[in-house]
């Protein structure tokens, strides 16, 4: 297998008989919901890459759709994967989604959720909600199944040593992004009193 689809993925459940995916990867993030090739404007979605054990314990116990998606290239394995939807709307409860970095935890709604598209994660923790869905019921032509929603999402940013050390610092609306604030640097020549 190609380092690269290693996976250290753990799935457990929560109390009410929910998948919970620590450390899970995910693929083609579309959390802004843009219109691309395969995808309408404003379904939001992402891709959770499982396991063998992983994806047939969803099928069997859940009743989720996994799918194959075969490998091009002959030295790496095929992906199995789940799409998982990401929905806002006023009928439903909000995802709880939060951001993780140095600075601490910021819950994403459906204005900034998009952001997620373009960070680089280095954890990812998941909670899934299967939904059963029936179209066209009690027709010849009836289908159903069980989607997958993304309930709880927990994703933690790579950051550079810049980005760790200047998210400690308020920005200039006086908010901090940490909860209390550190004593001044005094080996870096700040004493404290500020020049403006």
């Amino acid at each position: 297998m190609a380092e690269r689809n290693k996976l250290n993925s753990v799935l457990t459940r929560d109390p009410r008989g929910k998948p919970m995916i620590r450390d899970a990867r995910i693929i083609w993030r579309n959390f802004a919901g843009a219109e691309k090739d395969y995808n309408p404007a404003g379904k939001r979605n992402v891709n959770l890459v499982l396991t063998e054990e992983m994806a047939e314990e969803l099928t069997r116990v859940d009743g989720f759709n996994v799918k194959r998606k075969v490998a091009r290239n002959p030295d790496e394995d095929d992906l199995l994967v789940l799409e998982l939807k990401v929905n806002y709307s006023e009928k439903t409860r909000d995802p709880r989604l939060i951001l993780i970095n140095s600075g601490g935890r910021t819950q994403l709604d459906k204005d900034t959720v998009a952001s997620l598209d373009f960070v680089r994660l280095v954890r990812v923790d998941l909670v899934l909600n299967p939904y059963p869905w029936t179209m066209n019921e009690g027709r010849p032509n009836e289908t159903s199944g069980v989607a997958a929603y993304l309930e709880q999402g927990y994703f933690t940013i790579e950051e550079n040593e810049f980005e760790a050390e200047y998210n400690q610092i308020p920005d200039a609306g006086g908010r901090r992004t940490d909860t209390e604030y550190d004593e001044p640097d005094q080996s870096r020549g700040y004493d404290g009193d500020s020049p403006f």
